[in-house]
């Protein structure tokens, strides 16, 4: 393993998380250049062993979910890399305050843990898969207090 491919790995993971906690100061078309700008220009990807799907589809998600969660936030709790690749397990959380995935702003406070496959290329994310309990997610969204 090259330690030099780790570390540009390590810091690309860095900013993807940076990027996605920054919702509150840039916004959610702030925050969606700024993934633009990590991940390859040919990027590709999935969730739950689901179809692959481009960017500009993952574009309409990522904005379905920082407008739903303005308080979005991510941890990583755990990180391995292999170069070329590497496993994040995180965990999310945010207020439910807009429409996500049919459901109605709520007002419930998510947390939610998942895992992210990313595949590297010249320093950018080529490729990466997302891993969650969506039924879980959904569950907690609906859940009467």
């Amino acid at each position: 393993m090259s330690t030099e491919a780790a570390a540009a790995i390590r810091t690309a993971l860095i900013r993807l998380n940076e990027a996605e906690n920054s919702l509150a100061s840039l916004g959610v078309e702030g925050v969606i250049r700024r993934i633009d700008a990590i991940l390859a220009p040919n990027w590709e990807g999935g969730a739950n062993g689901g179809p692959d799907h481009s960017r500009a589809d993952e574009r309409e998600m990522e904005r379905s979910l920082f407008s739903a969660f303005p308080d979005y936030h991510r941890v990583f709790d755990d990180v391995l890399i292999d170069p070329p690749r590497a496993a994040v397990r995180w965990t999310l959380t945010g207020t439910h305050a807009g429409e996500f995935g049919g459901v109605a702003a709520s007002g419930q406070t998510l947390r939610a843990q998942g895992m992210s496959l990313f595949e590297f290329e010249a320093g950018r994310v080529r490729r990466s898969w997302i891993y969650l309990d969506t039924a879980g997610v959904i569950a907690q969204l609906t859940v009467k207090p």
